[in-house]
């Protein structure tokens, strides 16, 4: 069921996700000591921003009460997802795979 308002909050999330993957880009390309080097490790980096949105969902989910919700009706929700809810967000997870591996390639 569709809320009043929600393509404008799909369209915010939209462009909030764009212009944080701009400022991440230009924070990287910008890092760069020489051409193709950093002062850091990349993939450290990523990893500690994944951890950091990965506790920011944790956070917002447990403000929202649904954590005992969802512990109560887990074993039962994982059996009436349909497959392609499973295989959308299987095809979102690993586009955003390819999508840092390319960002980390075109910026070396």
């Amino acid at each position: 069921m569709a809320r009043a308002g929600g393509s404008f909050g799909l369209a915010t999330a939209f462009f909030a996700l764009v212009v944080i993957q701009m400022t991440s880009s230009l924070l990287f390309k910008s890092s760069q000591v020489t051409v193709g080097r950093y002062p850091f490790n990349p993939a450290a980096s990523m990893v500690i921003a994944e951890t950091m949105k990965l506790g920011i969902s944790l956070v917002l989910l447990y403000r929202e009460g649904s954590v005992s919700r969802a512990r109560a009706a887990r074993s039962s929700l994982l059996l009436r997802v349909p497959l392609k809810v499973v295989g959308g967000y299987t095809a979102l997870a690993a586009g955003y795979a390819v999508n840092n591996q390319l960002t980390f390639y075109i910026l070396r």
